[in-house]
């Protein structure tokens, strides 16, 4: 388990990132007065069951790979699938809701979910674990650096798509985002299971990743910060020609111009 030593101020930092990003969804819905807080429901119920699940710490029982691989591997597996969970569900109501089409695509304005992804700066622990800890492993650095860069030129980039107008920073916004999705995250992952086959400085394991609050990052963070990433990509267009209403539901988009497929 990782001490309050090893992860400095971190240790509340991380846990307080998640419960101001409750909130401030909460509030969001509740001033567009948002008769259906399905959203905010999700977001906070996922946060409290990504709490619970690793206070207890249930990947791994230490900081290191164990010596047999198959020990570690129902931690990893079961980390794996508490990440791609949300993917799923998401994707899920996406299909089946009218109500979440049109709060995620038409009536949510794009700056306003890139000032979402300003929580990942609690990604910045994985570099306090480099430079501070013993965790030497090139993918620590390499997470926290796309992590730290996203959180802090959320605000910035969001005030600029505010004022440019999301057309005429289509460019900068995908190269944002993938950036933060495929250069951040996939690459952190390939990295890591690079590093459990014993592929990638063994010597160095990522066992850490498996223990709270990293894990909390990883199950939570990583996969509410990849869906905004995700949805600002598939559809872009859409949401550039949305007219954003100030309660939801008083309008509809032609759901034939999103980019991800509706189930019939």
């Amino acid at each position: 388990m990782l001490t309050s030593e090893e992860l400095g101020p971190f240790t509340v930092i991380i846990p307080l990132l998640g419960v101001g990003l409750c909130f401030a969804v909460v509030y969001y819905e509740k001033n567009r007065r948002e008769d259906n807080p399905l959203l905010a429901v999700l977001a906070v119920s996922w946060f409290i069951a990504v709490q619970l699940i690793a206070s207890t710490d249930p990947f791994s029982s230490s900081l290191e790979w164990s010596d047999n691989m198959m020990d570690d591997l129902p931690g990893v597996m079961l980390l794996v699938a508490g990440v791609c969970i949300p993917f799923i569900g998401s994707y899920n109501l996406f299909q089946r809701s009218q109500h979440v089409r049109d709060t995620l695509v038409h009536n949510v304005p794009m700056h306003h979910m890139i000032y979402i992804c300003s929580f990942r700066i609690a990604g910045a622990s994985l570099l306090y674990l480099y430079y501070i800890g013993n965790f030497k492993n090139y993918a620590l650095f390499h997470g926290g650096v796309c992590d730290t860069t996203i959180g802090l030129t959320a605000i910035p980039l969001a005030q600029y798509v505010k004022k440019r107008g999301v057309k005429n920073c289509r460019h900068l916004i995908f190269a944002w985002n993938i950036f933060g999705l495929i250069v951040g995250y996939a690459l952190t992952f390939l990295l890591f299971m690079a590093n459990f086959l014993g592929l990638f400085q063994a010597e160095y394991p990522l066992a850490v990743m498996l223990h709270n609050p990293i894990s909390t990052i990883i199950l939570f963070n990583v996969p509410l910060a990849s869906i905004m990433h995700i949805l600002m990509m598939a559809n872009f267009d859409t949401m550039c020609d949305s007219h954003i209403v100030s309660n939801f539901g008083e309008q509809r988009i032609n759901e034939s111009s999103l980019l991800i497929p509706q189930q019939q």
